[in-house]
């Protein structure tokens, strides 16, 4: 990569607002979080979706990887959880939550 170099940007509609971004620390994977109360995963190679939460009750506040990059850890106002994936599958893996603890 060079450095300063723009790969890619998206676009978001007026109403929608980024509220967290992390990077998956062992795959070239972006998580975002928006104000449409889900995270979506983006493939940093092609750019496309790969996944997407289910939408939570409340705003997703912030979002990280484990450090072996197999998890999704979110944070809403009520409740943490984590999410994982199989990507064996075509087209969008299913994200699913694992594990969670409402506040």
């Amino acid at each position: 990569l060079t450095s300063g170099k723009i790969l890619n940007s998206w676009t978001l509609p007026k109403s929608v607002h980024m509220t967290s971004l992390c990077f998956n620390p062992a795959e070239l994977v972006l998580a975002a979080a928006t104000t449409e109360r889900l995270v979506r995963l983006y493939d940093m190679e092609s750019f496309e979706v790969i996944g997407t939460t289910s939408p939570e009750s409340s705003l997703v506040r912030a979002c990280t990887f484990n450090n072996a990059g197999d998890a999704l850890l979110t944070a809403t106002q009520d409740a943490l959880r984590a999410w994982t994936w199989d990507g064996t599958g075509s087209g969008h893996p299913p994200v699913r939550c694992t594990k969670y603890v409402d506040c």
